[in-house]
């Protein structure tokens, strides 16, 4: 089985799992929350499998209303369910988070791109860690700071590759942006 997550945008806006079963041929979209006020709605949804139906997503907020933490969404049978809570960070609004899973030692790699102050930010934790504990991620380290800000920087993207990360972005204006990498040995 194949699947990913899609957001809508809009003054109410929903979230879910499209799943396809014929390797990408037909996909199905089953919603998990509809209608929400924007506040309460992840956006751009990054997420890690672990096995045994145990899936844990991470999306960023895109309202400054009431807290501006993450959102954490998990299910531990293989979609069919899911809680939702607020994570501990707060110092990503806007901003995409993107997710490596090292299934061998049982460590999250989190990057995000902090829009507000520019900066390339990594938190790194185990599954037990933030699994049905959303508030104990770990302390943000700055990888990178850029002088560009808002958004016309940001949505970092990450890949692994030989016991490397590998973490691009985009900064710049809304007339001249650029494409960064930076290499973060593992």
């Amino acid at each position: 089985n194949l699947f990913c997550f899609y957001n809508t945008y809009g003054n109410t806006r929903s979230w879910g799992l499209l799943k396809s079963i014929d390797d990408g041929l037909n996909w199905e979209q089953i919603p998990i929350e509809e209608n929400l006020p924007k506040a309460e709605c992840p956006v751009e949804i990054e997420g890690v499998y672990f096995g045994n139906g145990k899936i844990l997503l991470l999306g960023r907020k895109d309202a400054n209303e009431g807290t501006v933490a993450m959102f954490q969404m998990q299910s531990s049978d293989y979609g069919k369910t899911w809680s939702k809570a607020y994570t501990n960070i707060t110092d990503a609004l806007g901003s995409s988070p993107s997710m490596i899973l090292d299934s061998n030692a049982n460590k999250i790699s989190l990057y995000y791109f902090a829009r507000t102050t520019g900066q390339l930010k990594s938190r790194v934790v185990t599954s037990s860690d933030v699994w049905n504990n959303p508030q104990n991620w770990s302390n943000s380290k700055i990888l990178e700071s850029e002088s560009a800000r808002g958004q016309d920087t940001g949505n970092v993207k990450t890949v692994s590759l030989n016991g490397l990360h590998i973490a691009t972005y985009y900064a710049g204006s809304s007339t001249t942006t650029g494409i960064y990498g930076v290499i973060i040995k593992d």
